[in-house]
């Protein structure tokens, strides 16, 4: 198992690795199986315009970002140079990309199940949570479900918090 997103396809190739991988969960003993991805939480993009841009200059830093992300030739060059997917299906259909990872077609399924939510200022803390505890489970310091729930129980907290001082800021 590797924990890596799409952006390491391209390497793979570049450095001579010979393999394709699908992204989690892929079961072959059960091709029906279902899952919510976290490559939203984990892995997305963000373009932004500074907010010191002049404003004669917005309106050309949005139109270059839409350029980059959802237009076909802008943003399927970009993307395909870079052996990524693009949020545009036309442009992550490409056979191109089974040059890259011949289980291209399993990214495609992983993408349309994609589900985002909304992320926090203290996200990265809370990640944090999590990567501690798979790394107790996997060197075997403590039980899946007690690393699970200890996290679980610190994220919440770090997320209350989160949450209070911004009600607290707001006057709520």
């Amino acid at each position: 198992m590797v924990f890596n997103n799409v952006s390491f396809f391209p390497r793979w190739r570049d450095d001579g690795v010979n393999f394709g991988a699908g992204l989690i969960p892929y079961n072959d003993k059960n091709p029906q199986a279902t899952h919510r991805s976290t490559a939203g939480r984990l892995y997305g993009w963000g373009h932004v315009i500074p907010a010191g841009t002049p404003p004669e200059k917005r309106e050309a830093a949005f139109e270059f970002i839409k350029f980059l992300t959802t237009h076909l030739d802008g943003g399927c060059r970009v993307l395909k140079s870079l052996g990524r997917p693009s949020p545009l299906r036309e442009c992550t259909n490409d056979p191109v990309f089974y040059d890259i990872n011949p289980y291209w077609h399993v990214v495609g399924e992983a993408l349309s199940s994609e589900v985002p939510f909304p992320m926090t200022p203290v996200h990265r803390d809370i990640q944090a949570q999590f990567n501690n505890a798979y790394n107790l489970v996997i060197n075997g310091t403590m039980a899946p479900s007690a690393a699970l729930q200890e996290a679980g129980r610190i994220a919440q907290n770090i997320l209350d918090a989160y949450w209070a001082e911004k009600d607290a800021r707001s006057g709520r």
